[in-house]
This record gives structure tokens, sequence and C-alpha cells, in this order.
């Protein structure tokens, strides 16, 4: 099975199991805003048929038609990470131990170089190394 393939694959594997959930919540919130909609108060009306339709349009068009469209189009760029973003949320270098969930976890080709910056000392608060 060709790369493409298999990212299609998986987009509409994942659509197919998530779509029942989003599509759901989306009708849950959408019937709550049109029931909103029918209030005394023009402005509360107005807001409420604003938000009705704008999840709507986001159920259908984004989650449904535009995010798979770009997955299955991005291919393994999705799940790329910049350093900053990894030292901040403290991920595991690649290389290092515990980098992977499973033991003899290999990084893809082309992965970037995550590289942990050492903590900063500050002074006057405990760290627990003494």
């Amino acid at each position: 099975m060709s790369a493409p393939a298999r990212r299609a694959t998986g987009s509409s594997r994942a659509c197919r199991e998530t779509g029942r959930l989003v599509t759901s919540a989306a009708l849950i919130l959408f019937f709550a805003l049109a029931a909103l909609s029918t209030a005394n108060d023009i402005t509360v009306r107005q807001i409420a048929a604003g938000l009705a339709a704008g999840v709507i349009l986001d159920a259908v068009v984004v989650r449904m038609l535009l995010l798979p469209a770009l997955v299955s189009l991005f291919g393994k760029a999705n799940w790329w990470m910049p350093g900053w973003a990894a030292r901040l949320l403290r991920l595991p270098a690649p290389g290092s131990a515990g980098a992977g969930r499973h033991a003899g976890h290999v990084t893809p080709a082309g992965a970037p170089d995550w590289t942990e910056r050492p903590t900063p000392e500050l002074h006057g608060v405990p760290n627990g190394k003494d």
C-alpha cells in the first residue's frame, strides 16, 4: 500500500470513529442555540443564531471536509513539533531514555533534533537536589 493510500485510510478511519461524537455534539449545541434564538431579546436572538450557524459550519465543513483533506495532504508534517514546543512541554529528546512509548522505539528519518536545554538554577529556591 502506498503512503498516500495509508494516509487516506488513516484519515477516513479517524473520521469514521469520531464522526458520530463530533456530529452529536454539534447537533446538541446547535439545537440549544436554536432554542435560545427564540428569546424575546433581539440581541440574544442574533448572537444565538450566529453561533448556531457557526457550529453547523464548523461541524460540517471544517471537521468533516477540510480537516481530513489537510491531514491527507500534509502527511508526516502533521506530527512535527518545533523544538521550543517540545521543551515547553518537557518532552524527552528522541534519542534519550524514555523517548518512545515502547522499548526499541526508533526515531523516524528526517525527524527534528529536539535537544533539551539545561534547567536554569534558581538562587534561594529549593530544587530537591540537596
